[in-house]
């Protein structure tokens, strides 16, 4: 099971002085049924995050230098499984070990042993919130390592999406002669082509 390290308020760790970037920052929110970008407050994002997360308490976990998962403090018990969010990290952590993350080898050696440990595995209830995290331990804008990695991890299932789509399509007329139609007549208007 994924617990988050220690109860925190992501207030008291925000940078002093804030923004040059503006107000708000960008952060992974990680719904029960999608997943969407959206823009938290810079300045105090303790309230937006315990507002998305659905608990006034809320708990960080770290897994990687630079980025922060934040849960409900009581979402294990108090909300179903996030499938969606549990994948969601199993992946992120998968793309660490083979290198399709930028991640140090600090960061690496640590999913490295949270991976061999038998009794763990990536289980996330409830909403969760991605945010970056600095040095000093200051919520701030998502890690390029992270966007980066997110911006492909979007492209490949967009693409793969597109190659389905692609496939049934090119099926198409067998399956109408299969019924004893037409494929000339039933797909006459209808042009089809890839999107780039």
């Amino acid at each position: 099971m994924t617990s988050a390290a220690h109860h925190d308020n992501p207030d008291d760790h925000t940078a002093a002085g804030s923004p040059p970037h503006g107000e708000t920052m960008q952060a992974l929110l990680l719904g029960t049924e999608a997943a969407q970008l959206l823009e938290i407050s810079r300045n105090h994002p303790g309230r937006d995050i315990a507002r998305l997360v659905g608990d006034p308490l809320i708990d960080r976990m770290s897994h990687l230098t630079g980025l922060d998962i934040w849960v409900g403090d009581n979402s294990l018990a108090t909300h179903p499984v996030n499938d969606g969010a549990s994948r969601f990290l199993a992946a992120l952590l998968q793309a660490v070990l083979v290198g399709d993350y930028t991640a140090s080898e600090h960061d690496r050696a640590h999913v490295a042993r949270l991976v061999r440990n038998p009794g763990w595995a990536p289980v996330i209830a409830g909403p969760a919130l991605v945010t970056g995290v600095d040095d000093n331990g200051d919520t701030c804008p998502l890690p390029e390592a992270f966007t980066s990695w997110l911006h492909r991890m979007f492209r490949q299932a967009s693409d793969a999406q597109q190659a389905a789509v692609n496939e049934v399509l090119g099926q198409l007329p067998q399956v109408l002669r299969q019924l004893g139609l037409s494929p000339e007549r039933e797909l006459g208007g209808i042009t089809i082509f890839d999107l780039p």
